[in-house]
Order: C-alpha cells, then structure tokens, then sequence
C-alpha cells in the first residue's frame, strides 16, 4: 500500500507543471505538427524550393523551369557517341585491310617473296581471294541503287518508272556492266569483285555524250523484256495445247478399248465353251 501511495504521487508530480514556462512547453508539445512533405525540397526558411548544388566534379545541371534537358552524365555522352558511329558506319562501305610482314628483319625496301607468301597462305587470303573470284561479295539493295545512281541519270530513263529491281537491271544493261558480273536477286543485286566499280563509272561519265547511248539501251532491254516474256508465256500455251491433246487422245484410246476388251472376254468364253 504504500509503495502504490508513492507511485500514484509521483505521476501526479509529473502530470502537473511546476512553473508557467514548463506548463506552456508542455501545452506546445501537445500541439498537434503538420505532417512533413517530403515530395518538395525548401530552403532553410520552408517557403520556396531549394535550387541543388552540383558536386564538385558532376556533370548533373539542375531541372530548368520548363522541365528541358534534366543532366548529361557520362553515360549518355557515351551512348550518343557511338550512335553517331554507327550512323557513320553505316553510311559507308566495309573494307578489310590485312597487313603483311615485307621480310622478317623489318627493313625498309626489302621484299622477301617465299615468307610474305607464307603468310598470306597461313592467314587464308588465298583461299578468300579464290571465294571472291567465284562468288558475289558485294550486295546493293534495289533501293539503294535507285538511290545511288537515279540522279544521275537522264530525264528520260526516269520518265519510264520502273520498279526498283528492273531499274537495277536496266540501269546495268544500259551502261554496258558486264552479265558475269552481277546477278538478280529477289532484295539485292549481287555482283563479283570490281563489279561495283564498272557500274560506279556512271556516276562520273559525261552524259550530255553517252546519255542518249544509255536511253536507248535501257528501251531496247525493256522491249527485250517484254519479247522475252511474251515468247515465254507462247510456249508454254504451246506445251500446254500439246499436253492437252496427248490427254484428250489418251482417253478417246481408253474409251475405244473398252468394246474390244469386252468382245475379246466373250469370244474366250464361247472358245472355252
């Protein structure tokens, strides 16, 4: 009982300020805070934002008021460089360069044939040259050719409006490329080693002389075309007329055989008979 009187004592004591200055601490502390808002930064005085300070050594910028560019890291300095790169590459042509010792010693003018052999053998270049010689390496899509070479042409060729591969065609036959030298394809125009550079000649030829040269022949390989495919499509009417008739004298024979199959049956039988 008297340890309960004491405790009760004390709380009583601890609930009741003992002076003015700690009752008012006591009701401020009672006061209900506003809850903090975290979402927006303020300054030391809460009203406005506070503007971050960089970092020495950052390259983070602060948020402009119009929400524009919010930082440039090296990260993304990084992406746009090789972007352009390969917007770069790809807007050129891929060449393979293989370096080949002169001669073992390195000295200049000195050209030692068995050992730089040697090493083209070992590093395969023959047998890549000899897939080059019998192959295609270099592929054009249609497009690209309509692309490359349409403005350089005359007025002429493109009032014709060909498709992009029979332009490709034309365009070869007209200028005189060689037909070993490049192949249709259903999306690209193959062609050999150097076949490329025969038909890159257009582009710096004169065509006030050899326009009118070229006009014509892209008019005779169009009406060549169309004698090809008018002939093409004759004789395969032709084969289809002559395999119809096999087909219709092949009936009439099975049709006529018939009687002759059934009187043969009846005069076996009367034989046996």
């Amino acid at each position: 009982a008297p340890a309960a009187a004491s405790a009760t004592a004390f709380a009583a004591a601890a609930a009741e300020p003992s002076t003015p200055a700690a009752a008012a601490e006591s009701a401020k502390s009672l006061t209900p805070r506003r809850p903090l808002d975290l979402t927006t930064p303020r300054g030391a005085g809460g009203g406005a934002p506070a503007t971050p300070r960089p970092t020495p050594g950052s390259t983070r910028q602060p948020r402009g008021v119009g929400g524009g560019k919010v930082f440039s890291s090296v990260g993304l300095t990084f992406v746009k460089q090789m972007s352009a790169l390969v917007a770069e590459l790809d807007s050129t042509r891929c060449n393979f360069v293989r370096c080949i010792k002169p001669n073992p010693a390195m000295a200049a003018g000195v050209f030692d044939a068995p050992y730089t052999v040697t090493q083209l053998r070992h590093t395969g270049m023959l047998q890549c040259c000899e897939l080059l010689k019998h192959g295609f390496p270099t592929r054009i899509s249609y497009t690209e050719v309509v692309e490359r070479y349409a403005p350089h042409l005359p007025p002429d060729v493109g009032r014709l409006r060909l498709p992009p591969r029979d332009f490709a065609a034309a365009v070869a036959y007209g200028f005189g490329v060689q037909r070993d030298l490049y192949q249709l394809g259903a999306t690209r125009l193959f062609f050999r080693a150097g076949g490329v550079a025969c038909l890159d000649g257009l582009r710096s030829c004169d065509m006030a002389a050899r326009g009118p040269e070229i006009v014509a022949r892209v008019r005779r390989w169009i009406v060549l075309r169309r004698f090809r495919r008018a002939l093409a499509h004759t004789l395969a009417g032709l084969r289809l007329c002559r395999l119809l008739r096999r087909v219709r004298a092949l009936a009439l024979w099975r049709a006529a055989l018939l009687p002759v199959r059934a009187y043969l049956r009846s005069g076996l039988r009367r034989l046996a008979r």
